[in-house]
C-alpha cells in the first residue's frame, strides 16, 4: 500500500522479515538480504505487531525526522540540512525504508552510544568511526567508546550470527572501489589530522568495497555554501542517468 504517495519500500520489507524472524525464534540472517549486525534486529519487532501500512507510515515518520535532526546537527545550518534532506540519496533512502538515518543520527551522540549506530553500517560511516578511535586513544577512552561494540561483533560471529555477502552479488552495489582508494585515504588523512567529523562521513563511501547509491550522502555532508549546491546538482544527474 501506498503511504504519503510512496509505495512500501523494498529494504522496508526486509526489516519487516527479520522482524517476523524473532517473533518465531529464528536467526535474522535466515533472511538472505539482511547483512547488519544483529543488535539492528530487535528494532523492526514492534512494526510486525502493527499492520503492515501503519507500520510503514511510522517508519517513514521516523525516518524523515530522524534524517532532519541529524543533518541540522552535522551540519550547524538549516540551509545546508534542508538541501541534504532534498538529494537523491535521501530520497532513495526514503522510499526504498532504509536505515540511513539512523546511522547518521548515531554520528550526533556521545561515542559511547553512537557507535552503536554507526556500526550499522561501516561502510557509510568508516571515516567517522576512525576519527572517534584516534580521538579515544588519545584520551584513554578507547575500551570505554568500542570494547563493548567489539565484544559484540566478537560474540556475533563465534555464534553464527552474522554473514557476508560478496560484493560482486550486490546487484545493488554502487562503490567505485578501488578507484576511489586514494581520494578516500587523502580524505581519511585530512580528517584524522584535523580531527573533523564532518569531513570523515565523506570517506566512507570512497574507501568501501561495497556502498548502496544512497549511502553516498556523506559526500556532500562537508560541503558547504556554493559548493553544497554544486554536489547536489551532480547528485542529481548521477541519479536521473
Amino acid at each position: 500500500m501506498d503511504i504519503f504517495g510512496i509505495p512500501i519500500g523494498c529494504d522496508f520489507r526486509t526489516w519487516l522479515a527479520v522482524g517476523r524472524l524473532l517473533l518465531a525464534q529464528t536467526s535474522p540472517y535466515a533472511e538472505s538480504a539482511y547483512y547488519n549486525p544483529v543488535w539492528l534486529a530487535p528494532l523492526f519487532v514492534p512494526f510486525v505487531l502493527l499492520p503492515e501500512d501503519v507500520a510503514w507510515a511510522i517508519f517513514l515518520l521516523l525516518s524523515i525526522s530522524g534524517y532532519t535532526i541529524a543533518y541540522r546537527r552535522l551540519t550547524g545550518r538549516w540551509s545546508e540540512a534542508l538541501l541534504l534532506m532534498m538529494s537523491p540519496y535521501t530520497f532513495q533512502g526514503l522510499g526504498n525504508g532504509n536505515i540511513d538515518w539512523l546511522v547518521l543520527l548515531g554520528g550526533t551522540l556521545p561515542p559511547q552510544l553512537g557507535v552503536w549506530l554507526l556500526t550499522l553500517k561501516p561502510q557509510a560511516s568508516l571515516g567517522v568511526l576512525l576519527v572517534w578511535a584516534v580521538r579515544a586513544l588519545r584520551q584513554q577512552r578507547f575500551m570505554r567508546t568500542f570494547g563493548p561494540v567489539t565484544l559484540a561483533f566478537i560474540g556475533s560471529y563465534a555464534l553464527g550470527y552474522y554473514q557476508h555477502t560478496p560484493p560482486t552479488q550486490m546487484p545493488w552495489n554502487a562503490a567505485i572501489w578501488p578507484w576511489g582508494i586514494p581520494l578516500g585515504i587523502m580524505v581519511l588523512v585530512i580528517a584524522l589530522c584535523r580531527d573533523n567529523e564532518r569531513l570523515a562521513w565523506a570517506a566512507g563511501p570512497l574507501l568501501a568495497p561495497y556502498v548502496a547509491f544512497y549511502s553516498w550522502y556523506g559526500v556532500l555532508i562537508p560541503l558547504k555554501d556554493l559548493v553544497l549546491v554544486a554536489g547536489f546538482v551532480v547528485a542529481w544527474v548521477l541519479f536521473l542517468l
